[in-house]
């Protein structure tokens, strides 16, 4: 017994050190992993079920709204902290534990994802208080945004604290109601939260105001005056800022000078304002959706090697100089893009994941996608003009093309065939200035006038209560 007892503790110390071997060549291919793919990303194909369509703030193109194709539901191409909205809904995309986005927003008081608490909605007629009396911890585990949409009920404030504690980076979005600052009115009453996201209207007067958020990652910005003339506070914690406007005609070249670590821009505006990205230091993501005048790129030459993304809708100068970028996972390209320059891009981008297109009628051939070996996703705008291509894109994860008539329903059902292992969604929409005001002004209107009644007959109830 003795002799077997000694023969096993030999064979143990033996063999003592193979595990220690297994750890030490995991960690050496982690290692070599990340050596050889240092910026990688992960993109996800985020599922949205029902009619409603949805957009893609931190990677829009043509702000283009996604929506169902003929055979799959809405669907669309999103990075961790990406900055989604759908309908009046706006949150920070977190990848959850599967690809499908349920989202109910036919509540009054609350917006549920996967059957789950995903934000709450604060106004005036105090509608939340029954589920305040009675909310615990896992009740709000998948809490991620708080709404403002009227000035804070004071009956909300001790609840509004003890949400603070326990989830204190939940993500805030102030509206633009009836010319009151939310945001001011949070501030004053309840700043209880350091939130990672903040979404709000801003003006060049209430610009310094922002430092509050020191804390926030990403500032989706809303500027409601047409001029401004301050640059951004310092705001250390910030990588990402979406800056929209309708009506911007004058941004200061200075606007991000005192927040140079900045990584990804968004720049969602009337027209272009190229130059104020040139005091970032590392710029990792530039989107520049405009639909008047004319940007250059040759403004990013300093920035161009950096990037991995760059998304650019409006019609610009030097367009070829955007196959310096030879790092870029996503690109779009500018609306005058001719097939020439689209082709030498093409041939110097080797590493693109995600490629959007104008569909201009420049642009006939689409066979330099061909050559890109890891291609996984398509966006196409306004007209498909080679559908071949495309159908021989057998690898594609994702696909959107347009859809407004009964032709481009023909081209979705063509490739529905002929990529059956594709997700393929429509997209449609307009650009900031035109179409894009039309398209949701009738829903804003009817909103407006069904809160402002509703508002008026609530208000006279409490008043003769």
């Amino acid at each position: 017994m003795n002799q077997v007892s000694t023969t096993a503790v030999r064979i143990e110390k033996k063999y003592r050190w193979l595990p220690l071997v297994f750890i030490g060549l995991l960690g050496l291919f982690t290692l070599l992993l990340l050596k050889l793919y240092p910026d990688e990303k992960s993109f996800s194909v985020v599922r949205i079920p029902g009619k409603n369509g949805a957009i893609n703030f931190s990677k829009a193109y043509h702000l283009r709204m996604f929506q169902n194709g003929i055979h799959h539901q809405s669907a669309l191409l999103a990075e961790e902290d990406d900055w989604i909205g759908m309908n009046d809904y706006y949150f920070r995309y977190h990848t959850p534990e599967t690809d499908t986005l349920r989202v109910d927003d036919s509540g009054d008081s609350m917006i549920l994802v996967n059957g789950k608490i995903h934000a709450l909605i604060v106004e005036y007629e105090e509608e939340l208080l029954p589920f305040f009396r009675q909310m615990n911890k896992e009740s709000l585990r998948e809490l991620e945004t708080i709404f403002f949409r009227d000035s804070v009920p004071l009956s909300y404030l001790p609840y509004l604290e003890t949400i603070a504690r326990q989830y204190p980076t939940t993500s805030l979005v102030f509206e633009d109601w009836e010319g009151v600052d939310l945001a001011a009115d949070y501030r004053k009453k309840a700043g209880y939260f350091s939130p990672r996201y903040v979404s709000q209207p801003a003006g060049n007067n209430s610009i310094n105001d922002l430092s509050g958020w020191n804390k926030a990652e990403c500032l989706y910005l809303n500027l409601i005056d047409s001029v401004i003339t301050n640059p951004l506070p310092p705001l250390p914690a910030m990588n990402q800022c979406i800056i929209y406007s309708e009506h911007l005609v004058a941004l200061p070249a200075n606007f991000f000078s005192n927040n140079p670590q900045l990584r990804k821009v968004s720049l969602l505006t009337d027209k272009p304002f190229f130059s104020v990205v040139k005091p970032l230091e590392k710029p990792d993501e530039l989107v520049m959706h405009f639909s008047k005048g004319t940007g250059s790129v040759d403004e990013l030459s300093d920035q161009l090697n950096q990037l991995s993304v760059l998304m650019i809708s409006g019609p610009c100068t030097r367009i070829e100089l955007m196959a310096r970028a030879r790092k870029l996972k996503w690109i779009g390209f500018p609306v005058n893009t001719s097939q020439e320059t689209f082709n030498e891009v093409m041939g110097s981008l080797k590493k693109l994941q995600v490629a959007g297109l104008p569909g201009s009628k420049s642009i006939r051939n689409y066979s330099a996608l061909q050559q890109l070996p890891d291609l996984r996703g398509l966006i196409i705008t306004d007209t498909v003009t080679d559908i071949s291509t495309i159908s021989s894109l057998k690898k594609l994860r994702y696909l959107s093309v347009p859809m407004a008539d009964q032709h481009d329903s023909t081209t979705l059902l063509t490739l529905e065939k002929a990529l059956p292992g594709c997700i393929i969604v429509a997209n449609s929409g307009a650009c900031v200035g035109s179409g894009w005001l039309l398209l949701l002004l009738p829903v804003v209107i009817a909103f407006t006038w069904f809160r402002l009644k509703y508002k008026t007959v609530n208000h006279a109830d409490t008043a003769t209560d």
